[in-house]
C-alpha cells in the first residue's frame, strides 16, 4: 500500500530509484525514499536473495598461498639436506681427524640455520602490507600481495567504483539566478532526499528560508512555497519548460518560479580523478573488463577511454558477475575484481583478488581481500606494480639467503669455521636478510604514487571534473605577466 520509491544502492551499488506499485515485490535491503508504505513479508530471511548468493560454494573456498607453500617445502628439504651433509661431514672427519669431527658438525648445524630463509618472506610482505595501508589499500593478509603480482585480468564495476557516489557535477543553464532565487531553490531541494535534489542542494549551499506545502510527485518532481513564492522542480513537462530533453548520460532538473521557467540544472556523474590516465596505464599490461549492473548509458564514454579491446558488460546481476569471473578462471586467468556494493560480494570472493572500494567509514565492505580508499583509486597501477616488486624482493632475499648458506657451509665442511664464529655469523645473516628486504620494499614503496598519473590530467577527465576548465585556464593566463608567459 502506498507509493514506493525504493533505493537499492545498499544491495546493488546503483543509485537509481525504482518505482513500485501495489502488488510488486520489494527486496530486503532497499530503502523507501518517499512517503509511507505498507508491506507484506512473504519469505523468511534464510530464503532471501542475498543469503542465497552468500551461501554459494565460492564463499567457503580459501585461496592457497603458493609461495608460502613453496617456502615451507624448501625449508623442510633444506633441513633434511643439512642433517645429511652434517652426517657425511662427521663420518669424513672422524676418519681423517677425529679431533675436528665434533666442531665441524656443530659448525654446520649452527651456520646453516634456515632462519634467514624463513624470515625473508614474512618481513618483506609484512613491510609491504604496512606500505599498502599507509597509501590507502588495506589488505586482509600478506598472501594478497602474492596474488596481485600474478594478475592478467582486471575487472571493474562501474557505479561507485569508476564513478563517485558522493559527488556530482552540477551546472546551470538558463537565466541568471539571483542570490534569493538560489536560496529559494536550495530551501526546496533540501526537503527531498532524492539524489538529484541532494546534488543541487549541495551545489547551492545551505538556506535558512522556510519551505511550506512541500510535495514530492514520484517520477515528476517536487513543489513547494518558499517566502510565498511557488516553486516547481523536476522534469521539463512538470516544470512547464519548453527545453527539449535530449538523450545523454546527464540528468536535467528544470526550475519554475512563480509560473515562469527559469532554466535547468545539469547533473552529471563524476568519474574518478584521472580515470582515463589510470586505464591507459593498465590496459598495456592487463586485459580489462567492465562488469556493471547499471544500464549502458555511459557505453560511448567507456569505449573511448578503455579502447575497443576492453570488454564492456552492462545490466549484469550478481550471479552473472560471479559466473563471468569463474569462466575467466577456468580459462587459466588470474583475475582481480574491483567493485563495491553487496551485489559484488560474490564476484569479489570468486576473484583471485577482490578489492572493495570505500567512499567513507559508513560504507559496507563485502567479503574481499582488500579495501581501497576512494581517494587512493588513482594509485591502483602503482599498487599492482609494487606487489610485483615486493615478490622480486622476496626472491632476491631467497637467493641471498642461499648464497650465505652455501658460503658458510663451504667453510664449515672444510673445517675452517669454529662453532663460536658460526654462532656469531648465524644471527648476522638473519639481520642482513631482514634489513635487505625492509630497505628494498621501503624504497619501492615510495614509487606507489605514480607521478605521471598525478600530473597528466586527460582532457576527457578535465571536462567531467570542471565544466569551466577553459574559462579558468584563460583567466589564469591573463593574470600572468608577459615575462612569465
Amino acid at each position: 500500500k502506498g507509493n514506493a520509491l525504493i533505493d537499492y544502492s545498499f544491495v546493488t551499488g546503483e543509485d537509481n530509484l525504482i518505482h513500485h506499485e501495489k502488488g510488486d515485490k520489494i527486496f530486503a535491503g532497499g530503502k523507501q525514499r518517499s512517503g509511507i508504505i505498507e508491506l507484506v513479508i512473504e519469505k523468511q530471511v534464510d530464503q532471501s536473495y542475498l543469503t542465497g548468493l552468500w551461501n554459494k560454494e565460492i564463499f567457503s573456498k580459501e585461496h592457497s598461498n603458493y609461495l608460502s607453500n613453496i617456502m615451507n617445502k624448501v625449508s623442510k628439504r633444506f633441513t633434511i639436506a643439512i642433517l645429511f651433509i652434517s652426517l657425511l661431514a662427521g663420518i669424513y672427519w672422524t676418519l681423517v681427524d677425529p679431533s675436528k669431527a665434533v666442531f665441524v658438525i656443530a659448525s654446520i648445524l649452527i651456520i646453516a640455520c634456515p632462519c634467514a630463509l624463513a624470515l625473508s618472506l614474512p618481513f618483506a610482505l609484512g613491510n609491504s602490507m604496512r606500505i599498502f595501508g599507509k597509501n590507502g589499500l588495506y589488505l586482509r593478509s600478506t598472501s594478497v600481495i602474492e596474488k596481485m603480482a600474478s594478475l592478467d585480468q582486471i575487472i571493474f564495476d562501474k557505479t561507485g567504483t569508476l564513478t563517485s557516489k558522493s559527488k556530482d557535477n552540477v551546472s546551470w543553464e538558463g537565466e541568471q539566478l539571483t542570490e534569493k532565487e538560489n536560496q529559494i531553490i536550495s530551501s526546496l531541494t533540501s526537503q527531498s532526499i532524492h539524489p538529484l535534489s541532494l546534488a543541487i542542494s549541495e551545489y547551492l549551499g545551505h538556506s535558512d528560508l522556510e519551505c511550506k506545502d512541500f510535495e514530492e510527485l514520484t517520477g515528476h518532481g517536487i513543489r513547494g512555497r518558499v517566502v510565498d513564492i511557488d516553486v516547481l522542480l523536476g522534469n521539463a513537462k512538470f516544470a512547464n519548460s519548453r527545453r527539449i530533453e535530449e538523450h545523454s548520460d546527464s540528468s536535467y532538473v528544470h526550475i519554475n518560479i512563480n509560473g515562469r521557467s527559469k532554466g535547468r540544472f545539469e547533473i552529471r556523474k563524476k568519474y574518478r580523478r584521472n580515470l582515463a590516465t589510470l586505464i591507459s596505464s593498465l590496459k598495456n599490461n592487463y586485459h580489462l573488463h567492465l562488469l556493471s549492473g547499471d544500464n549502458d548509458g555511459d557505453r560511448n564514454y567507456f569505449e573511448k577511454i578503455m579502447g575497443p579491446e576492453t570488454i564492456l558488460n552492462f545490466n549484469k546481476n550478481p550471479e552473472q558477475k560471479l559466473d563471468y569471473i569463474e569462466e575467466l578462471q577456468l580459462e587459466g586467468s588470474s583475475v582481480m575484481m574491483v567493485g563495491d556494493g553487496l551485489n559484488d560480494a560474490g564476484a569479489l570472493k570468486a576473484a583471485d583478488v577482490g578489492i572493495a572500494m570505500s567512499e567513507d567509514v559508513h560504507a559496507f565492505s563485502p567479503s574481499c581481500d582488500a579495501i581501497l580508499s576512494s581517494g587512493s583509486f588513482e594509485k591502483l597501477p602503482g599498487f599492482i606494480q609494487f606487489s610485483r616488486q615486493s615478490m622480486r624482493v622476496v626472491k632476491m632475499s631467497f637467493v641471498l639467503s642461499f648464497l650465505y648458506n652455501i658460503t658458510g657451509l663451504s667453510f664449515a665442511v672444510t673445517g675452517h669455521l669454529t662453532p663460536l664464529i658460526a654462532a656469531i655469523l648465524m644471527p648476522l645473516s638473519s639481520i642482513t636478510v631482514v634489513g635487505f628486504v625492509v630497505l628494498l620494499t621501503s624504497l619501492f614503496g615510495r614509487q606507489i604514487s605514480n607521478r605521471d598519473v598525478k600530473k597528466n590530467l586527460s582532457i576527457e577527465n578535465s571536462k567531467h571534473d570542471n565544466y569551466h576548465f577553459g574559462k579558468n585556464l584563460n583567466e589564469r593566463i591573463l593574470q600572468q605577466t608577459p615575462e612569465t608567459l
